[in-house]
């Protein structure tokens, strides 16, 4: 309830406006935007936050074994297809910080094999943070912090 959050780039001060450019968000209950067809979201999506170098958005489709839905308007997407294209959103982005809230969910063995292996492979070096309390959703990270809420019982 006090104090003062910064963000760093370096030794410079990221300004709350520009934090976007740093850090990138998954989460289950974010919306897509079900009238695109996938590729069309991803092309959409590179106007805001360009891709990792060397991608495209028919390169991420590719990773996240979507290619047969390329051509599909998001709103035909199972679940667990909506959770890849969300995930991907988040790791394909050119940001250095991916910010991922329960990535697995919706997601059957195939596609929590899919997310571990798109981790190991394309976080490179960027920091990862994931909001879960699923140990496959976390299990590849270096440090972990147990968050608990304490409830003060009136008297």
């Amino acid at each position: 309830s006090e104090g003062i959050a910064r963000v760093l780039a370096g030794e410079a001060v990221v300004e709350p406006e520009q934090i976007h450019r740093y850090a990138t968000f998954s989460a289950p209950a974010l919306e897509l935007v079900e009238e695109f067809t996938l590729l069309e979201f991803f092309r959409f999506q590179r106007h805001f936050r360009p891709l990792l170098p060397g991608f495209h958005p028919d390169s991420v489709i590719r990773e996240m074994g979507l290619d047969h839905a390329a051509h599909l308007q998001i709103r035909h997407f199972s679940s667990g297809m909506r959770q890849r294209v969300k995930i991907a959103q988040a790791i394909f982005s050119d940001c250095p910080v991916v910010l991922l809230d329960e990535p697995c969910t919706n997601l059957d063995q195939g596609g929590i094999r899919l997310y571990q292996a798109i981790l190991d492979r394309w976080l490179d070096g960027r920091m990862l943070i994931v909001g879960s309390n699923s140990g496959p959703e976390y299990e590849m990270c270096s440090h972990r912090l147990e968050l608990a809420i304490l409830a003060r019982v009136a008297s």
